[in-house]
């Protein structure tokens, strides 16, 4: 059986964080880590159930950044013919460390970001 509790805290998650462990060794080496991030991404995918139906799924993710480039918004939504999702994001960098909150509105759960600046990138803690 599919479980939204359970697929939602997840895809917040992935979503809130899923950029973040991208390796971009010019944005880790900056002193602003977040610098050059701002942006909108489109694409389409396919989402899988726990029941193995698979569904097309479209995502738009939109990105901003503040003028020190130590801060980072991320709007992300995503829909199919039976799902969605709308994730927010907020996060900080203060030197090697990172903090924020996500949100997920359809499913009502929401959370902590924290972790680490690594040089080829972040990682979460």
């Amino acid at each position: 059986m599919f479980s939204f509790g359970l697929i939602g805290r997840r895809a917040a998650m992935a979503g809130a964080l899923g950029l973040s462990f991208i390796s971009i060794d010019v944005q880790a080496q900056s002193a602003h880590p977040f610098a050059g991030m701002s942006g909108v991404w489109s694409g389409k995918g396919t989402i899988s159930f726990e029941s193995g139906a698979r569904e097309a799924i479209r995502c738009r993710a939109t990105y901003a950044v503040r003028e020190d480039g130590n801060a980072l918004q991320q709007i992300l939504r995503c829909a199919s013919d039976s799902y969605k999702i709308e994730l927010t994001s907020n996060v900080v960098a203060n030197g090697g460390k990172l903090s924020g909150t996500w949100s997920e509105s359809t499913r009502n759960v929401s959370g902590d970001v924290q972790g680490t600046r690594r040089v080829a990138g972040f990682r979460s803690s």
